[in-house]
């Protein structure tokens, strides 16, 4: 009699999914949204922007999310916790802008480009 050998094996674990304290999994790439007021997946925002020269992280996109009026857009950084929210400052019939401090998004046919103290951080690409 030969003996009986058992293979057993154990099912891998799945890491734990890192949340914030709203909820959201940033593991998964979801950050807070304060103009939505939900999770928001960051690759389904309204806007992916590629860093420039200027910008202190130049691997990851920075993200825009609208409101639903265009009045505020909320920018999330690769190098900050938390989203930053600004509002237009530009009367109709003039170019798109954004300001707050020394943030500045302006916007010319369709692309988005993002200022530091005019310094460009990031552009974006027409989809």
């Amino acid at each position: 009699n030969s003996p009986i050998i058992t293979t057993d094996t154990v099912p891998a674990k799945k890491p734990a999914a890192v949340t914030d304290e709203h909820g959201c999994k940033t593991s998964d790439g979801e950050a807070w949204s304060m103009i939505r007021k939900a999770c928001i997946r960051l690759s389904d925002a309204d806007i992916k922007m590629t860093p420039q020269e200027g910008a202190m992280d130049k691997v990851n996109p920075a993200w825009l999310q609208f409101s639903d009026d265009k009045i505020r857009v909320e920018i999330f950084l690769p190098t900050q916790k938390k989203s930053i929210v600004i509002r237009k400052s530009s009367a109709a019939g003039e170019p798109v802008k954004y300001a707050n401090g020394p943030l500045t998004l302006s916007e010319v046919n369709g692309n988005y480009s993002l200022y530091d103290e005019g310094k460009l951080l990031y552009q974006s690409l027409t989809r």
